[in-house]
Parts: C-alpha cells; sequence; structure tokens
C-alpha cells in the first residue's frame, strides 16, 4: 500500500487533534475539579452522581431538619413534664406538711392558697408549644389543652374511663350542724327540737368513683355504666375461612366465621374483602362496626347475664385481637342533696341513702346493685355489690374497663378541654348532633399519634399523651384536700362560736353545751377526715409523679434514640459525601501530572510532524 505525504500528514493531524482534545478534557478537569461536564462523558459516573446526590439530599433533610425538628418536640415536651413533676412534687410535699397534724390555721391557710394555686399551674404546663403548635394535644396543634377562660360549651356522650383501682372509700360526715342552729342559740327564741344531739353526728362511708369533671349534666334523669370483662369459655374463640371465603386469584378473604368461647359459629361476610372499609358486612347475628384503620368489631346483641360479646377483629379477617364481654348498669342521675324515697323512707341526701354498714356492706340491702350519678360533685355513689364487682375487674388488654357518658356545658379557666382525654360530641349550639352535623364535631379518638420521618424508611413518635402526664384525677385529688380544708375551717369556726356562747352564759345553758359537744365530736371527724385526705394525697400525688416520670422517662428515651439516629445520619452522610466526591470530583494532583505528560506528547508529535512534513518525493527525484 503506497502512503502518500498527504496521508501521513492528515494522520498527523488528526492524532494532534485528538491529543488537543485529551489535554482540553484535562484541562476542563482542572479548572471545575470534575471528572465530567456532561451525562454523555461518563454515563456510569452520572448515574452514580444523581443517586449519590438524591442520597445526600435526602440525609441532609433528615439531619438537618427533621432530626432537630423532633429533637426541639421532645425538649419542648420534657421541659413541661419535667415542670409538672416539680409540682406534683411541691403538692406532696404539702400533703405531707398537712398530713403532720401541729398545723395552725394559718398553716392551713397557706396550704389552701398555694395548692389551689398549683391545680392551675399544673395543667398550664399542658399548653406549651413548639413553634406555635401544641405538644399534647396529638394531631389538634392549634388548640391549647385547657380553656383559656370560663367557657360555656356544649359536650355531650363524654366518655369517661375507669378501671378497677378507681374504686375507692369515701368517707363524709352525718348530721352536720347548721349555722343556723348556732345563730338561733345567740337569742332566747329557739326549740329543744333545733338542737343537734351528739349522737346524731356520724361518721359513714360510701363506695364512689371520681368523674373526670364536677357539675356535669346528662340529657335524661340516667345514664348507662358499661364494665368490661375477658372472656372465659370452654375454649378460645378463633376465626376461620370456610369454603369460597377466600379469592382464589387476588387472594382476599371475603368471608371469615367466627366461633366464640362456647363454639357457636358466626358468618361474616364482606364482598370485596375485609381490607375494604366501604364494603357492605353481612352478619348472622349482631352488629359490625368498621374502624378507620380498617378493622373490625363484632357484637353479639344483648341477652346473656354477662351481656354482649365483643370481638376485635383485623383488618385482614384473620385475628382476633381482643375479647370480652360487656354489661350495662342503670344509673341513676341526681344532685348529692336531692331526696330519694325508697319504700316510706325518704331521705336527704344520697351520701346518706348509700351508706356502708359495719361490715362493709351497703346498710340498705336494695342499694347494693344500685349506681347514682351526683351531677354537682361528679361522684358515682354505688352499692357495695356492683362496687366489689368493678373493684375486682382484670385489665382487657387494649380496652377501658369501665365507661360511663355524661354531659358537661360550664368550664372554668384551666379545666381540659374534653377532646383531648375522651371520646365525646361538640355541639356547637347545644342541638344534637345527628340534627346539625355541619356545626359539630365529634372526636372520636383522642390517643393520636404523631411520627416524624428520620431516615429511610424509619419514623420515631414524638409526642406525648396528655392523659400520660395531665391525669384529669390530679385537680379531683386538689379539690378533695381543698374541700377538707374547708370542711375542717367550717368545724372550728363552729365550735370557736359555740364556746364564745358558753363562756359568755358560764357554761349554764344545756343547749349550747349540749351542741358544743356535737360541734367538737364533728371537729373531731373532720379533723380525721383532713387527716386521712392528707394520707390519701401522699399517695396519690406519688401516683401522678411517678406516672409523669414514666412520661419523661419514654421522652428521654425518645431523645436518645434520636441522638443515636443523628450520629448515624452524621456517619452516613460523611460517607455518602466521601462516595460523590470521589465518584464526580478529580484528584488535582493527579491531573495535573497528566497534564504535563499530555503537553509533552502533544509538542513531541507537533515536532515528529513537523520533521516528517520537511521532505517531499521531489526531495529524491
Amino acid at each position: 500500500m503506497r502512503i502518500t505525504n498527504k496521508m501521513m500528514s492528515g494522520n498527523s493531524l488528526s492524532n494532534i487533534n485528538t491529543n488537543k482534545e485529551y489535554l482540553d478534557k484535562l484541562n476542563n478537569q482542572m479548572a471545575t475539579e470534575k471528572k465530567i461536564t456532561r451525562p454523555s462523558d461518563d454515563p456510569i459516573i452520572a448515574i452514580r452522581a444523581l443517586r449519590l446526590r438524591s442520597n445526600l439530599s435526602e440525609l441532609t433533610q433528615y439531619y438537618g431538619a427533621n432530626v432537630p425538628d423532633a429533637k426541639a418536640w421532645v425538649d419542648v415536651t420534657q421541659s413541661a413534664i419535667s415542670s409538672t413533676k416539680e409540682i406534683l412534687s411541691s403538692l406532696k410535699s404539702y400533703a405531707d406538711q398537712g398530713a403532720n397534724g401541729t398545723n395552725t390555721a394559718s398553716d392551713r391557710q397557706k396550704i389552701y392558697e398555694n395548692m389551689n394555686a398549683l391545680k392551675t399551674q399544673v395543667y398550664s404546663n399542658g399548653n406549651v408549644t413548639n413553634a406555635g403548635r401544641s405538644v399534647f394535644t396529638g394531631y389538634r396543634t392549634g388548640q391549647r389543652l385547657t380553656f383559656a377562660n370560663d367557657t360555656e360549651a356544649y359536650y355531650r356522650d363524654i366518655k369517661d374511663t375507669f378501671n378497677a383501682a378507681d374504686v375507692v372509700k369515701a368517707s363524709y360526715t352525718e348530721g352536720e350542724i347548721k349555722m343556723d342552729e348556732i345563730n338561733k342559740l345567740e337569742t332566747t327564741a329557739y326549740s329543744t327540737d333545733d338542737v343537734t344531739q351528739e349522737q346524731a353526728i356520724m361518721e359513714n362511708e360510701v363506695y364512689r368513683i371520681r368523674l373526670s369533671y364536677d357539675d356535669v349534666e346528662t340529657d335524661t334523669d340516667t345514664t348507662t355504666l358499661t364494665y368490661r370483662k375477658n372472656l372465659n369459655g370452654t375454649q378460645n374463640p378463633s376465626l376461620s375461612i370456610p369454603s369460597g371465603g377466600k379469592d382464589p386469584v387476588t387472594g382476599v378473604i371475603n368471608k371469615i366465621v367466627l366461633t366464640d368461647e362456647t363454639g357457636t359459629k358466626m358468618t361474616l361476610s364482606c364482598e370485596d374483602g375485609f381490607t375494604h372499609q366501604n364494603s357492605p358486612i353481612t352478619v348472622d347475628d349482631g352488629i359490625v362496626t368498621v374502624h378507620n384503620d380498617g378493622t373490625l368489631t363484632f357484637m353479639t346483641p344483648d341477652g346473656t347475664s354477662d351481656g354482649r360479646k365483643v370481638y376485635n377483629i383485623s383488618a385482614d379477617g384473620r385475628t382476633i385481637t381482643s375479647k370480652y364481654s360487656e354489661t350495662d348498669v342503670k344509673v341513676e342521675v341526681l344532685n348529692s342533696t336531692d331526696a330519694i324515697t325508697d319504700g316510706s323512707d325518704t331521705y336527704e341526701d344520697v351520701y346518706a341513702y348509700m351508706k356502708l354498714n359495719e361490715a362493709g356492706a351497703s346498710a340498705v340491702d336494695g342499694n347494693k346493685g344500685k349506681i347514682y350519678m351526683l351531677k354537682d360533685t361528679g361522684e358515682l355513689i354505688m352499692g357495695s355489690d356492683i362496687a366489689t364487682t368493678l373493684s375486682e375487674l382484670p385489665a382487657v388488654a387494649g380496652v377501658d374497663t369501665i365507661s360511663v357518658k355524661y354531659n358537661k356545658t360550664r368550664f372554668s379557666e384551666g379545666d381540659v378541654q374534653p377532646q383531648h382525654y375522651f371520646d365525646c360530641i361538640n355541639y356547637e349550639d347545644g342541638t344534637k348532633y345527628e340534627n346539625k352535623s355541619d356545626d359539630n364535631i365529634l372526636y372520636d379518638s383522642h390517643e393520636q399519634s404523631i411520627y416524624y420521618t428520620v431516615g429511610t424508611n424509619q419514623s420515631v413518635q414524638i409526642n406525648t399523651y396528655a392523659e400520660d402526664v395531665f391525669d384529669t384525677q390530679i385537680m379531683r385529688e386538689i379539690d378533695d384536700v381543698l374541700a377538707a380544708i374547708d370542711g375542717y375551717n367550717n368545724a372550728e369556726a363552729k365550735v370557736n362560736k359555740l364556746k364564745e356562747l358558753s363562756e359568755k352564759r358560764s357554761g349554764k345553758d344545756e343547749k349550747v353545751e349540749e351542741l358544743l359537744k356535737a360541734a367538737n365530736k364533728e371537729l373531731d371527724l373532720a379533723k380525721n377526715k383532713l387527716q386521712w385526705t392528707y394520707e390519701d394525697a401522699i399517695t396519690q400525688f406519688g401516683n401522678f409523679f411517678n406516672q409523669a416520670n414514666q412520661a419523661e422517662t419514654a421522652c428521654g428515651t425518645v431523645e436518645n434514640r434520636l441522638n443515636l439516629i443523628s450520629n448515624r445520619l452524621s456517619e452516613e452522610k460523611t460517607t455518602v459525601t466521601t462516595l460523590a466526591s470521589e465518584n464526580e470530583n478529580v484528584d488535582i494532583t493527579n491531573v495535573a501530572v497528566e497534564v504535563s505528560e499530555a503537553n509533552l506528547v502533544y509538542n513531541a508529535a507537533l515536532m515528529a510532524t513537523g520533521r516528517i512534513s520537511q521532505q517531499t518525493l521531489v526531495d529524491y527525484i
């Protein structure tokens, strides 16, 4: 093959241009410090760069925003809980101080004022916010935990819940002296019938449950208390899929058979499968409720001594998550001082009507299974038989053992808002929910978990439920102490006034002396009740403190977890940043060496080409 000078020149120029392109590439890398300037330069590097940059962007979001925001939320929560613990500790200290038995009237007044002030403050801590969002109110971050002012709001069907430990004995004094009796003794115009005898003053006990509020209401003169017991039968309830109950193509379960603890079988059918909330569900006998998460509750009708049976079923229809029976008990609704007629006997107040005898049973046999709701004091007063039943109820997993519904309209400043603690309905103007659904709000989920995404497929619950820290019974316990102090002060005032009358009359007035004996007995009982109330408050405030301490510990656990996640994200971010740098960035030192080598090769190519081009075929002719 004949090689001409033109061919040689062309090849030389092509090679020189290739060298120049390579040198230009190295110069660009030197200037930009990047391996490529366009994806076509190296598709593999480009693809890896996109993936690493996306990963780094996510890590930056998690590490720089999500985790710090979650930490800030938890820090605010911990601070509020810590402050609440200090208040609960102070309340316990005041109860300790009151229980020493050496307090003067001035001491009692200080305890009263301090505890009354702390009652408001303890719930105020629940109104703390993080970046304008309330931290203890679940999804309702724009709402306060408590009412800012005295408020009239129509809350209906507040479902207050309790457990066996909430059924306790409470004491009261029967036959208290009325101040009118003492005032009559200051004149000569009084009747011997007006004078309370010492033996008429008695200390009695009743069984009770304290509601979360006082001054409650009901739409009728009765309501219902429901209690729940685990189902114990000859066999465990089970679910099975009958023939044809599963779609052979999709695998969707559309029919299940529930066999209860007695062996009775009930069929539940769902046309589109149990994971579809809006699908019609048919059942042999009973009621099916589909919840927001797709789970089912199957409830048999009442008709047995144990009431109705309830089975909670998973959304796919495969598992019974809990099983129990529900029994309803009628509750009469009254004020504490209402008269009650039972046959030929009429009692002036419910406490005397429901008192216990020395054996701890209801003094009136017919009262053993009765329950009264006292609207003014917010108490359930019950007979000994139903109290025993409720106090012996074992815990049912995931279910409130005891519940009762009532209404409330008048709220004081600092009262907790019901929707943050209870299932309830807020009637905008007092009308029925079903008649005005646009204006009324149904609250059916007060335990609302807020999760922050802090990593790929990783989230952390950052909020604490209000009820885990600010138990509604804190307010009720303080109210009991304040009422006991008031009771003691009132009894002491009666004794002091009667002593003054006795001194004026040189102790010769038999009626004054008789009433003074009764007043002294009432004072002794009031002192005993105050002492018992202080001692109970020490225990209860200790329990509330422990409850808040557990919530703080849980917050600390979340904070520690966030710190670990933050450290891991920091390390991962550093690793990804390094990988991204190694993938995209050039080593300047190596590139400088390559530029020098390429430049040397380029110059050598120029010299060689120049020499080849100096001689032509003419030079040999």
